[in-house]
């Protein structure tokens, strides 16, 4: 078994997954890394990168209200959130 790389993840994908047990259509608990796929090519386009994706996945404060809901969902919203984030940084 190798080990994947964290991009500073505070937690591993089992804790992940009971914590916030998002879940596909066909009842999958995912972990960080199946999110990050889902909304790889939409973060390429927006140029955000897996890290500031990782970041936000390991924020409980905003995964919370996430729990439950599907993977491409949350990495949409990730998305989202990190050029609203830059864009309030910014001002």
């Amino acid at each position: 078994m190798g080990s994947q790389p964290t991009y500073g993840a505070d937690m591993d994908a089992e804790t992940f997954r009971q914590r916030y047990q998002i879940t596909t259509v066909r009842g999958d608990i995912v972990a960080q890394s199946h999110i990050w796929r889902t909304c790889r090519s939409l973060a390429h386009i927006c140029n955000v990168t897996r890290g500031e994706v990782y970041a936000l996945l390991n924020d409980d404060k905003w995964m919370r209200p996430k729990a439950g809901q599907i993977p491409t969902r949350v990495g949409e919203e990730a998305v989202m959130e990190v050029i609203g984030r830059r864009g309030s940084e910014e001002t």
